[in-house]
């Protein structure tokens, strides 16, 4: 064979089929190089998939709860079948329940009963550090999970915000961010009805809020 074989003759040469092709691969470098290029190719195709990380398919296997039979009735008692199930020291910090209603694909007019959206209950469960979201749909035999691991920063910012905080904590944050705020704006008034050298006053004001602006909108710039 004096031409070069094409991509479909050398494929099939590679997978054994076309053994007439050997004396040409081995005298054309052309040819050789194509050769393996497609063995090169086979054998990424066919290379052995590793098994997935027992630690990864327990992970996946947790994300998903089956309910007891009979399922917990109503959302409360969903809850506290919740917490004993994945063994959580605190009860469920949020609880939001959708109530049933017809789906809006079902036409209006017709004589049976519309077709119904099942309740959704949604739990929260966990503190500022580690968050543990569950959704169940009334009815269903499996609930879903979500688990989510906060850094340090996002911590730090659900203890501010009072995400999975108890109602204690979200009052005392609350009030002393009103006391803050009562007390900067009093002492501002206090110095302006009392201070004569207002411009001073007005500078330093001015430059702390533009540092203040130019610090909350430094990350975003980079």
């Amino acid at each position: 064979m004096s031409e070069h074989g094409d991509v479909e003759a050398l494929s099939a040469y590679v997978d054994g089929e076309a053994p007439e092709w050997g004396d040409h691969v081995a005298g054309c470098a052309q040819c050789a190089a194509t050769v393996e290029a497609l063995r090169a190719v086979s054998d990424a195709v066919g290379a052995p998939v590793e098994p997935a990380d027992p630690a990864l398919r327990e992970l996946a296997l947790g994300a998903a709860l089956t309910p007891p039979e009979p399922a917990p009735a109503t959302p409360q008692a969903m809850a506290a079948w919740l917490q004993d199930a994945l063994k959580l020291d605190r009860p469920a910090n949020n609880l939001r329940v959708e109530r049933a209603r017809p789906v809006p694909w079902s036409e209006k007019g017709q004589e049976q009963s519309p077709l119904m959206q099942p309740a959704r209950w949604t739990f929260s469960f966990g503190g500022p550090n580690r968050v543990i979201q569950i959704e169940y749909w009334q009815g269903n035999r499996s609930a879903s999970v979500r688990t989510t691991e906060n850094g340090f920063v996002a911590t730090l910012t659900n203890l501010h915000k009072g995400v999975g905080m108890p109602v204690a904590w979200v009052l005392l944050i609350d009030t002393l961010a009103g006391s803050l705020i009562f007390l900067t704006l009093s002492g501002v008034v206090l110095w302006w009805t009392t201070n004569r050298r207002k411009r001073v006053g007005i500078a330093i004001f001015g430059a702390s809020v533009a540092l203040t602006v130019g610090l909350a909108l430094w990350p975003t710039t980079q």
